[in-house]
């Protein structure tokens, strides 16, 4: 059964890591789709109107018939706060989801190349993953939504990731596909988010409010820390 009031644990977190349970109002305006907005990870969701569904991988909600617009509904969830000991024993080799370590085929060498010279001589997730993280944060790349439709290597496939890392310019989309990527070839398992940033916060009699819009649409890689 999987329901959205129940939510199974999130795949991963250990017994030992702080997660302070908390709670979210969520009010939909006008937008359209069938996944449902949520935090991470979610642990029960009241108040949908319509049929809705958790699945697995990735403790999102999706409806097959109902929408999201106008939707109003309350959700509980972990805010986990793992300490810097936590992510720090975390190492590379993990039990994860074996769908976030695969490699694309015919992958061209100057990825995983790449990724073994910034971050091939660190031993754990965390060091890794810092160092993947400081690679693209350097000054190096820049942020463009422009530069790579007009440098012709804007799409879709791998090879689009070797582009980016040559020509060092792109947008959320191709810094996340890379690091994703470069950290699959290290060991390390990842994956591609694709949703909102928090938005504009508000707060008023103690209680703080998030508008999100469109412009808060965004992606971003999310790195696998075993136990975290």
């Amino acid at each position: 059964d999987n329901d959205v009031a129940n939510f199974p644990n999130p795949p991963g977190l250990g017994v030992g890591v702080r997660a302070d349970q908390e709670t979210m109002d969520v009010q939909v305006g006008d937008i359209a789709g069938r996944w449902l907005p949520l935090p991470y990870p979610a642990e029960s969701v009241t108040g949908t109107e319509g049929a809705w569904y958790w699945e697995r991988t990735g403790l999102s909600a999706r409806s097959p018939d109902a929408g999201v617009r106008g939707q109003q509904y309350t959700v509980e969830f972990l805010d986990v706060k793992p300490t810097l000991e936590d992510v720090s024993a975390a190492v590379p080799h993990a039990e994860a989801n074996i769908s976030t370590l695969v490699l694309p085929a015919r992958m061209p060498e100057v990825i995983a190349q790449t990724a073994q010279q910034i971050a091939g001589q660190y031993t754990t997730t965390y060091k890794r993953a810092m160092a993947l993280q400081d690679y693209f944060t350097s000054g190096d790349f820049t942020y463009s939504e422009d530069a790579p439709v007009d440098g012709g290597f804007d799409g879709t496939g791998v090879d689009i990731v070797a582009e980016f890392l040559d020509k060092k310019t792109g947008y959320c989309v191709h810094f996340a596909s890379a690091m994703a990527i470069m950290a699959r070839t290290l060991g390390i398992p990842s994956r591609v988010a694709v949703g909102f940033q928090p938005g504009e916060s508000q707060t008023a009699a103690g209680i703080t409010s998030y508008t999100v819009t469109s412009h808060d649409l965004h992606a971003w890689p999310e790195l696998y820390f075993d136990g975290v």
